[in-house]
């Protein structure tokens, strides 16, 4: 059943290094963030969009230092090989990028305890930060 797919496809993210991750319907795909939490390197095609992923959970801070983005298409058009792409990544860089992926993929997850950085707080976050901007100053009326 379903159930049996999913656990195939998580089975498969945890155990790969890379995970590739197409455009889909938008830039954000739940593929994309379920390779990160299982601790896989997300490789992505749409360098334009990149910057609009999830950027108070994918932040900046750790989102170019745990991703592999290429041309999306370069690679269509055959000037880029995936493969040979990959494996010309060093082995201490892939490490590194995995380190970057442990030490903060809680930022990418909802957890049901209280996570200091999970995602549910950094949401919250941002939205204090954003009706804190936006919001008049007292007296201003």
């Amino acid at each position: 059943g379903e159930a049996g797919v999913l656990d195939r496809a998580y089975s498969a993210k945890r155990r790969a290094t890379f995970c590739l991750e197409p455009p889909g319907f938008g830039p954000e795909r739940k593929s994309m963030a379920d390779a990160l939490t299982l601790g896989c390197i997300p490789v992505l095609f749409e360098p334009d969009e990149e910057p609009y992923l999830w950027p108070y959970q994918w932040n900046s801070s750790w989102k170019a230092k745990s991703r592999v983005l290429l041309d999306g298409e370069q690679v269509l058009s055959g000037r880029v090989d995936v493969l040979q792409a990959l494996r010309a990544i060093p082995n201490e860089q892939v490490a590194r990028m995995q380190a970057a992926i442990a030490a903060n993929v809680h930022a990418m997850h909802y957890g049901y305890d209280d996570i200091p950085g999970d995602a549910f707080d950094l949401a919250l976050r941002a939205i204090v930060q954003e009706v804190a901007w936006t919001s008049p100053t007292p007296g201003w009326w």
